[in-house]
């Protein structure tokens, strides 16, 4: 059992648990035998699943039923989960009766607070109470009607010829709005009329042909109940107010509302809970007086990346990028936000971006985006001062969940007091373990490599005949800079970092000097270009020091781990039914 196996059996079924990635070298790690797939404690009887309420096993007065099992199972990050077969189950089982037996012996140490510890508790608890205040205010009261899910599937079955106008001003929108629905103004005198947005392409309002789902979520219902020639009201977009004028309509053919229902449930909820969401943050910024400054906003939106990207072709995979943004110390004093409370920065927005774990990140790649996160960051004391005012501290849920971390910091000391303070680790041991398992320590393949972004293949092939012509990638990213584009970058990519897109071109096809055009599906495409290869070396006994220490680490402290569960587990009436785990329906209970 490693560190993070050992991570699992203390913090596993704690919502606050994060699971940390690492760039560096692969580490060669103590593993048992493998886990049997084909073996299964479950009885022969499995045709009906067990009712939530079933006790699965008791630790003194603990009682653990299926209902636990499922959340702290869906809780957990999946890579630090067993697989959901009986096996797996049993395993987690098992890993739950462990977290029991040692949140217990952690409690029952009675080890001081230190200030830390109590900085780590008041950060959380705010945490927790904005997080509650949003369930309370928003979640619990989200509501789709079987009805509107069905209209909106209908309206799956046509397609739209629209124009759009835009405007920054609700007053002017439903001004013009009015004098178009009345027959008082013509559309050349309102596309006259409106504020357009720099990247704005269609000047006219011209959009042609447009599909239910090529609509932001937030106003196809009402852009789809349009009848052709008639108008939209007025509708909020992230560009601001919108309206739709309907020219024609035809119909796409029949659509499966079995298949339908789930992305529109989902889509009618996510909308809900946005507007939702918003009501309770306009409030708050009422109260902070809190005012953004939208320049800067846009300008530190371009430093981040993508939080999610997709895998390559058809992949469905997802690669998490965990990276947090550079920025020079001048560029960290931008204001993003002003507030009651003094200025907010870019350099206090990065620290506190850092601090989330990089599975809870969400975009902050655009204005709309990075002025949520803003929002939170901000507004979060605020939030958490509303939810004690409604007396949410004293909520179920919210006692749960800061006694769940004071708990989980019980047992990190717990661990670091009681096993990791009794490891030690001498060189003769390294030695020994760096021979034996050198293979293990090579550093991973690396590519250097150019990616520009072509409007269209023709622009793409161009571009590509230049870079095969002999001109340095470096030499078109400097012209692009004096210009004003923004099409291209060069970096390193590891082998390791599976998942990302053009891996395989990148490490399997293409060679160094090799250029590639790689079209997209919106008729765009990539140019690639391999300019270095790292083939990976050898590293030394000095450089896989810290990775031998941590892998000793894990073995010695699995050994004390495992002494110190069963030394008191033979102290308390630990009572568990493995034999059920196999009649349990594993599924999501958040969905």
């Amino acid at each position: 059992m490693t560190l993070r196996r050992i991570a699992a059996c203390c913090l596993l079924v704690l919502c606050a648990a994060t699971a940390a990635g690492s760039a560096a070298a692969p580490q060669p790690a103590p593993t048992r035998s493998a886990r049997p797939k084909t073996w299964s404690p479950v009885a022969s009887d499995t045709s009906r699943y067990l009712p939530d309420t079933t006790v699965l096993a008791t630790v003194n007065d603990k009682v653990i039923r299926v209902h636990d099992l499922l959340w702290a199972y869906y809780a957990a990050m999946p890579n630090a989960r067993p697989d959901a077969d009986s096996a797996g189950r049993v395993e987690f089982l098992n890993t739950m009766i462990n977290k029991e037996v040692l949140a217990r012996v952690a409690r029952e140490a009675h080890r001081p607070e230190t200030f830390e510890d109590r900085s780590v508790m008041r950060e959380h608890t705010e945490r927790v109470l904005a997080n509650v205040l949003l369930q309370r205010t928003v979640l619990d009261s989200v509501h789709i009607e079987e009805a509107d899910i069905q209209h909106a599937a209908m309206q799956e079955g046509y397609e739209l010829r629209l124009r759009r106008l835009f405007f920054r001003d609700r007053a002017e929108a439903q001004r013009i709005r009015d004098g178009l629905a009345a027959g008082r103004l013509t559309w050349g005198v309102a596309v006259a009329a409106q504020g357009l947005p720099p990247e704005a392409s269609h000047r006219d309002g011209e959009l042609g042909w447009v599909k239910r789902q090529a609509l932001d979520p937030t106003v196809a219902t009402a852009v789809y109940d349009v009848k052709p020639g008639g108008t939209s009201p007025v509708l909020f977009e992230s560009v601001g107010y919108t309206i739709y004028q309907t020219l024609e309509r035809r119909e796409r053919g029949k659509y499966s509302y079995s298949a339908l229902r789930n992305l529109l449930f989902n889509q009618m909820r996510n909308v809900q809970i946005q507007q939702r969401s918003e009501k309770v943050m306009e409030v708050l910024r009422q109260r902070a007086g809190l005012t953004y400054d939208t320049a800067n906003i846009v300008w530190a939106a371009r430093g981040f990346p993508e939080v999610l990207t997709g895998g390559e072709g058809a992949s469905l995979a997802l690669a998490l990028d965990p990276r947090v943004p550079e920025f020079d110390p001048a560029d960290q004093q931008r204001v993003l936000a002003r507030s009651k409370g003094g200025e907010f920065t870019l350099g206090q927005f990065v620290t506190w971006y850092a601090n989330q774990s990089p599975y809870t990140r969400t975009s902050a790649t655009s204005f709309q985006a990075l002025r949520h996160q803003v929002d939170i960051a901000v507004l979060e004391p605020a939030m958490a001062d509303l939810a004690r005012e409604r007396g949410l501290e004293r909520d179920s849920l919210a006692v749960s969940l800061i006694g769940q971390r004071l708990e989980q910091m019980q047992v990190e000391h717990l661990n670091e007091d009681s096993i990791l303070a009794h490891v030690h680790i001498d060189a003769k041991e390294r030695r020994a373990y760096y021979e034996k398992n050198r293979q293990g320590f090579m550093t991973y393949p690396r590519v250097r490599y150019a990616q520009f972004r072509a409007a269209s293949r023709a622009q793409g092939d161009s571009l590509a005949a230049r870079l095969r012509g002999g001109a340095a990638a470096e030499t078109i990213l400097r012209e692009d800079s004096l210009a004003g584009r923004t099409r291209g970058s060069i970096a390193w990519r590891s082998q390791e970092e599976h998942g990302q897109v053009f891996q395989k071109i990148l490490f399997s096809e293409l060679k160094p000097g090799q250029v590639m055009v790689a079209p997209q599906p919106d008729s765009s495409c990539v140019v690639l270009q391999s300019l270095e290869f790292d083939p990976g070396r050898q590293l030394s006994l000095a450089e896989a020091q810290s990775m031998i220490d941590e892998s000793l680490q894990n073995i010695a402290a699995e050994k004390l781990l495992d002494e110190l569960i069963a030394r008191h587990k033979r102290t308390m009436r630990v009572v568990a039914h493995p034999e059920l785990v196999g009649r349990i329906r594993m599924k999501d209970p958040t969905l």
